[in-house]
């Protein structure tokens, strides 16, 4: 009797948790109810098998920039993914890791490096969000990759949700984000046009550098892979000029000898405008902007295989 009770009272534990989870409230940030998304998001990313005919590698600017269905749609039968993170770093373990994603049997193999001179920065050679999604235990692994909706009924709740609701309190910014199953981003932020102040951003990275030795190591990778017959293209990801302009005078980066560089071992620059695209803080791009930016560089890249 006694456990017959206890089984009812699991049971009906159980039922409420359930019950709780679906009828949730939503978040008045959208941002605290991508929790699981993005987790599910990221696990996939990295610890899929799939591998691919083209493999974008960059930073958010790439992560939230290009779209693989929009390329797909213009290079015909190329399968695209969008290997880039958040402050994600150009250097030798993101190059293995992106080749590792390369169909080895594909009749056009092609790395596409999204370059920015902040992600060639000698501490963005932690790679700190593709470890942190690498390093997530077994059990997680396989609850966001085979039971992601089980995940996302159980995320965090912010018990102040019930009172922001009740008072309709917005927080001043608000991003909203897709996740795709490409490794894209969808994202748009109200309101937008609110750029960082330009001279508050520019002390907060004087102290930093563009690593010559990373630049060094693109262009020893860009060799290799020409070797091996993979294509390199390279582009600068569109953001806010100024900023562009800022980041590039403080961090000592010159794009025409980069371009140089990376021309000499191999590799095809696209020439990619910084004007004409939507850039919703300063540094990414808004939907309607990532797919032109995609399309775009997929006919330059068609144009030349």
């Amino acid at each position: 009797m006694r456990d017959e009770r206890l089984i009812r009272t699991l049971l009906l534990a159980v039922a409420g948790l359930a019950l709780f989870a679906w009828l949730r409230p939503a978040s008045m940030n959208p941002i605290n109810d991508d929790v699981a998304a993005q987790t599910e998001f990221f696990i996939n990313k990295i610890h899929s098998d799939r591998t691919y005919d083209l493999v974008v590698v960059g930073d958010s600017r790439a992560l939230r920039g290009i779209s693989p269905e929009e390329m797909e749609d213009v290079l015909g039968d190329l399968s695209v993914l969008n290997y880039s993170f958040h402050a994600g770093g150009l250097n030798n373990e993101m190059y293995d890791a992106a080749q590792t994603r390369l169909d080895p049997d594909s009749g056009e193999r092609i790395i596409l490096l999204a370059v920015t001179s902040l992600s060639l920065m000698p501490f963005k050679e932690a790679n700190e969000q593709y470890h942190e999604y690498k390093a997530k235990p077994v059990d997680q692994v396989l609850l966001y990759r085979h039971a992601p909706a089980l995940a996302k009924m159980f995320q965090p709740l912010e018990a102040s949700v019930f009172i922001r609701r009740w008072l309709s309190l917005k927080p001043p910014l608000i991003l909203s984000q897709t996740f795709h199953e490409s490794g894209w981003i969808e994202s748009s932020r109200t309101p937008d046009n609110v750029y960082e102040d330009l001279d508050d951003y520019g002390r907060r990275i004087r102290n930093f550098r563009v690593s010559r030795r990373l630049i060094g190591d693109l262009a020893d990778r860009v060799r290799l892979w020409s070797d091996q017959g993979v294509r390199v293209f390279g582009f600068f990801p569109p953001a806010m000029p100024a900023r562009t302009a800022l980041e590039d005078s403080i961090l000592g980066f010159s794009p025409p000898e980069f371009i140089e560089t990376f021309e000499s071992a191999g590799g095809v620059w696209l020439d990619i405008e910084n004007t004409g695209y939507h850039v919703y803080d300063g540094s990414h791009l808004d939907a309607t902007s990532a797919r032109k930016l995609s399309r775009t560089v997929a006919r330059d890249i068609a144009a030349r295989l």
